[in-house]
């Protein structure tokens, strides 16, 4: 439970790599600041939290 917008507000930011070869997936830098001030968010592979993000295949 939020107790305040800091506590319920975060910043991102994300680069997109498209994919080599044949199948030139592109996939998604996401780095998220550790509160609502932005501080640290320097870059999508630096920050409180960083994900990496790829379209998946169903089989």
């Amino acid at each position: 439970m939020a107790h305040s917008d800091e506590d319920r507000y975060r910043c991102f930011v994300y680069e997109r790599s498209q994919g080599q070869g044949r199948e030139r997936r592109s996939t998604y830098d996401v780095a998220q600041s550790g509160d609502a001030t932005c501080n640290g968010l320097l870059s999508a592979k630096e920050g409180s939290r960083t994900m990496r993000l790829t379209k998946g295949t169903i089989s």
